[in-house]
């Protein structure tokens, strides 16, 4: 089960995942904190805001653990193979 203080993959706007923590949960909702990459929101960031903490809140059914997110990976390799 997920508690607050655990680190989890963020769903991003555009697809993937990104590092983060849940800073807060609601019922079935997470409140997270991650490092502006690239992207945010879909769109390029400036070189200002880049590492800049940046939030959202998700489904807990939404995120993963890194050991899940490393088994999805590994999973979808597996398959591109057959």
């Amino acid at each position: 089960m997920l508690k607050v203080g655990d680190k989890v993959m963020v769903p991003r706007t555009g697809g993937g995942y990104t590092d983060g923590t849940i800073i807060d949960i609601h019922d079935d909702m997470a409140r997270t904190s991650f490092p502006v990459g690239e992207t945010f929101r879909g769109r390029p960031v400036n070189s200002k805001d880049k590492g800049r903490t940046a939030y959202k809140t998700v489904a807990l059914k939404e995120l993963l653990t890194e050991e899940q997110y490393l088994i999805n990976a590994k999973v979808m390799l597996l398959n591109e193979e057959d």
